[in-house]
């Protein structure tokens, strides 16, 4: 992967990836027939290439040359055509001579071949670039099922040879051709190996910091940059921290100590001396409707000694800097409005580079100006969107930056270092980002303005293929922080980046969260301020809702994470913040802050949505006896839809987090469906609309839903209350044939055990000779139809598995009154109120 971008001072040793081809590319066979015309039919496009991966293997080591052999060079053959020469991207190890890929001449080779494709004709560069996105999709596809112990750096390099070339035809031909299609992103969820993951603890990245930069970004190149990236040491110590949680960054006010700087020579005389700011002027200034403002002074007998003189904004100057820093780096203090003296030094030192006609500048910064008594602390709170938006300078502080020379990295390293920064995971730094105006960075060196650290990387985004897509997440990621974005053009709340923004963000009062958003989405921060608890997001939700046209996403309540607790907010969650130590899945939640709109009301969220309704089976009723015949707990679901007599699966949409009804998630997916469908009228709510479609490898089929329990309907609308996320998907074929046979062997087992039955007493029906004797003809029934049936034991095998023929089909009919049932699709959208 030597074409991929790398930081200064990388991490060693550089990647190398180990030449396994038995055999060169067979150029004369087509790039998306190559695995027919080599025995592996099920490879291709048009076959379930996982399901049959799944029951018969390929061996690691043969599917890592094939894939290289095929996915690696075929691909470069199949889209460098007449430039593609197999030794050019072969070279030797400079660890041990051996073989190993080489992508040195893979953009220069790229930029020739478009070049070329540009000369010919409109119709025939359509179709080469037709064919392109199709074979990047295959690839982009079929990778992922790789198995586990598949060689990481095979697996990562052919995804960044995908990522590489799709970019190119990306940038080729969306601009030409109004149809185009984008090609799909290579899949980067694991991108990180174990080793690679301690080769980056080791160079100082926090454990969570590296879950954080899966979840967040999706380019190789980026991820691949990361890698290789060292920390500096930090204030924080990242000792104890997991993958799943940060616990340098999440201290608490009682955990929370004031920092000397580190140029500080007597930390005892520094502590006895703290300089202070008089919290009544401060008060009297938010009263006034101006800005306390602070400006360095120095005495011509004591040049060393820092003085704080207090201002107003608005009657001695209109200028300020507004401080935007992290706590945990020394510059906060709950306790009181104070700051050690070799603190306030070394800010005055930064400010300097501020200064006008040899005066220094004013500044805001909250550990100061921000009274620590309650009601003077709302008074700051009610003016915080000001104070920044106001600001004609942000300076941004943040010790891991400040340990660097801006001068001495590249454009992508600066803006690597900030968006990994202890600055971004902070909720309050968010807002004050956003709101800012004219934001700066400080570096040892100084600072530097955003404004030519973006110049700087759209210009290596226009010139350079191999930094392209990790501009593009750089971008995405850089766009929370940017206030004009929050809004759409027609002035609606942009949801979805408000979530984005604080998703990867943390807060040490989790009442500030509601205060957050108001600030920074321009809502009434008056209104939140008073109430407490879960009021305030109660309360944040209803002002979201008036500045989107009354309504709010009605896919909301398809989100992961925890909900709020009073009645008529359940559907709405509690917090966008990560919840405790797990993350989002950011793209498939950016999916639920878009599409149809929802209106809240008193008893709900009411909107349209596609949905099942659900009944048992309606055929033979079961004696107490099937009950018994076999211990097993069935967490699926089987119905057959009513409406289009086709089978679907309801199973649990598997969660790490507990769920707020005083179970744990395992607890709640042992719950056999039947056991929900028993207290109540079930029902199912979904994301989208169902699929008739059999699932198969290009065919998503899979739903997410809400199981609801109807507590009412009138009017046309069905109230219900919210229970368990799921996911819903028609049946395969193989599954369809079994279970039309399982249907047809329940009834006529049920017919056999009532003849069988008569004249017995109920102890007698269910004893454990009888339950023996039942499920020895059930296997016997089982058993002559899958050797009488055409087609069904092959289907069998394939659904179940190996020993599906002999054992797994039987398990289906005695415990048929267990997991299956009966459901009717309401169509064309119905009115529900969910809570």
């Amino acid at each position: 992967m030597d074409h991929l971008p790398l930081p200064s001072d990388p991490i060693l040793p550089l990647s190398e990836v180990p030449y396994l081809c038995n055999e060169p590319y067979d150029t004369t066979i087509p790039f998306l027939e190559y695995p027919r015309h080599k025995g592996r039919p099920w490879m291709t496009r048009e076959a379930p290439y996982e399901y049959h991966e799944a029951l018969f293997p390929t061996p690691t080591r043969d599917l890592e040359s094939f894939f290289q052999t095929w996915l690696c060079f075929g691909l470069l053959a199949e889209l460098l055509a007449g430039l593609f020469d197999h030794e050019s991207f072969v070279s030797k190890s400079k660890r041990d001579g051996s073989p190993v890929i080489s992508t040195m001449q893979l953009q220069s080779l790229t930029e020739q071949r478009f070049e070329l494709v540009r000369t010919l004709d409109k119709p025939t560069q359509k179709e080469i670039y037709l064919h392109a996105v199709q074979c990047i999709d295959f690839t982009t596809r079929v990778l992922p099922v790789a198995a586990p112990d598949f060689n990481h750096a095979v697996k990562n390099s052919i995804a960044s040879l995908a990522e590489l070339l799709g970019n190119a035809i990306d940038l080729a031909h969306l601009g030409t051709f109004p149809d185009a299609m984008r090609c799909k992103r290579p899949f980067t969820r694991n991108f990180y190996s174990d080793e690679m993951k301690a080769a980056m603890v080791a160079a100082n990245w926090c454990p969570n910091d590296i879950t954080r930069l899966t979840n967040k970004f999706t380019s190789i190149q980026l991820l691949y940059f990361f890698s290789k990236m060292k920390k500096p040491p930090s204030m924080a110590n990242h000792r104890d921290c997991t993958s799943k949680c940060c616990f340098a960054h999440s201290l608490s006010l009682s955990q929370y100590k004031m920092r000397h700087s580190e140029a500080c020579t007597n930390e005892t005389k520094c502590e006895r001396k703290p300089i202070s700011i008089d919290q009544q002027p401060v008060v009297d200034i938010y009263r006034s409707g101006a800005i306390p403002l602070l400006q360095f002074t120095v005495k011509d007998n004591e040049p060393s000694k820092v003085i704080l003189k207090l201002s107003s904004s608005g009657i001695d100057t209109t200028h300020y800097v507004a401080i935007s820093h992290v706590w945990s780096d020394g510059l906060g203090n709950d306790g009181a409005n104070s700051l050690p003296h070799c603190q306030l030094a070394r800010l005055a030192r930064m400010l300097d580079l501020f200064a006008e006609a040899g005066k220094q500048p004013f500044f805001w910064l909250d550990t100061l100006c921000c009274p620590v008594d309650p009601e003077g602390k709302k008074l700051a709170l009610l003016q915080m969107r000001r104070i920044y938006a106001e600001a004609n300078k942000t300076l941004i502080l943040d010790s891991s930056l400040y340990s660097y020379n801006s001068q001495n990295l590249g454009a992508a390293e600066l803006h690597a270092r900030y968006l990994t920064s202890g600055w971004m995971r902070r909720l309050w730094t968010l807002q004050e980002s956003a709101l800012a105006s004219n934001p700066w960075v400080q570096f040892k060196d100084g600072p530097l303005r955003l404004e030519p650290m973006f110049n700087r990387l759209k210009k290596i985004h226009d010139e350079n293929l191999n930094y392209r897509r990790l501009v593009q997440d750089f971008w995405l990621d850089s766009k929370p922080l940017t206030l004009s974005w929050y809004y759409s053009p027609n002035g609606l709340p942009q949801l979805w980046l408000l979530d984005r923004a604080l998703s990867q963000r943390n807060t040490t009062v989790a009442a500030d969260e509601a205060i957050c958003i108001a600030s920074l989405m321009s809502l009434d921060v008056s209104e939140i301020l008073p109430l407490s608890g879960e009021n305030r997001m109660c309360k944040a939700w209803d002002l979201l809702a008036a500045a989107n046209n009354g309504s709010l996403p009605s896919k909301m309540i398809f989100l992961d994470g925890f909900k709020l607790k009073r009645r008529g907010y359940r559907w709405a969650p509690s917090t966008l913040l990560p919840p405790g130590e797990r993350f989002h899945n950011e793209h498939t939640r950016s999916l639920r802050w878009r599409g149809p709109q929802g209106k809240p009301t008193s008893e709900g969220l009411m909107a349209e949505y596609h949905s099942y309704r659900f009944r048992p089976y309606s055929g033979p009723s079961p004696s107490p006896i099937w009950d018994i015949l076999l211990e097993m707990r069935q967490v699926r679901f089987i119905f057959k839809d009513q409406t289009r007599g086709i089978w679907c699966q309801l199973v649990y949409n598997s969660t790490p987090t507990e769920i707020e009804t005083g179970h744990s998630a395992s607890e709640i997916m042992q719950t056999p469906f039947v056991d929900h469908l028993a207290k109540g009228d079930l029902a199912v709510v979904l994301a989208e609309k169902p699929s008739d479609k059999s699932p198969t490898f290009f065919e998503d089929t899979l739903r997410e839903g809400r199981l609801v329990t109807i507590t009412e309907e009138k009017e046309d609308v069905v109230y219900a209350s919210l229970g368990e996320v799921v996911i819903l998907t028609p049946l395969t074929p193989e599954a369809v044939i079994v279970y039309d046979a399982a249907e047809r062997l329940m009834q006529e087992l049920r017919s056999w055990e009532l003849e069988d039955s008569k004249g017995l007493e109920v102890a007698q029906q269910v004893s454990e000779e009888r339950i023996r004797k039942m499920k020895a003809k059930c296997k016997e029934m089982t058993s002559k139809l899958l050797a009488d049936e055409p087609g069904l034991a092959g289907a069998a095998l394939k659904w179940l598995g190996e020993g599906g023929e002999a054992l797994d089909m039987w398990v289906c009919v005695v415990t048929w009154f267990r997991h299956v049932g009966e459901g009717w699709r309401l169509e064309g959208g119905r009115m529900w109120c969910v809570d």
